[in-house]
């Protein structure tokens, strides 16, 4: 039986970073399309990510270290708002979590 709980927890643990990755990825390619080209020194970049998902959390961090990597242009005028929400909140806890927000 410790066999099974430790190959389905290797197999839990990979199917994770399969999904952080393609998190990544949809990122990437969603800044490609918006922001090919861009010559501005001025231009500043706001990456707000709002949500449950600890993949999304780490892939926009991930997403603004990659565009200050690739377009040089931006020249550090990356900003990066992370909020994580709770995890199957109740109802009060949602209610506070968006009204913090609002």
């Amino acid at each position: 039986n410790g066999v099974n709980g430790s190959l389905h927890g290797a197999s839990s643990h990979r199917n994770m970073r399969i999904t952080a990755e393609w998190k990544l990825f949809t990122f990437k390619t969603i800044f490609q399309g918006k922001f090919n080209g861009i010559k501005s020194e001025a231009f500043r970049l706001q990456i707000l990510c709002i949500g449950d998902g600890a993949d999304e959390y780490d892939a926009s961090l991930r997403t603004k270290h990659w565009l200050q990597a690739v377009y040089k242009c931006l020249n550090g005028n990356v900003t990066c708002h992370r909020i994580k929400l709770q995890r199957n909140p109740s109802i009060d806890t949602m209610y506070s979590q968006f009204m913090s927000i609002y």
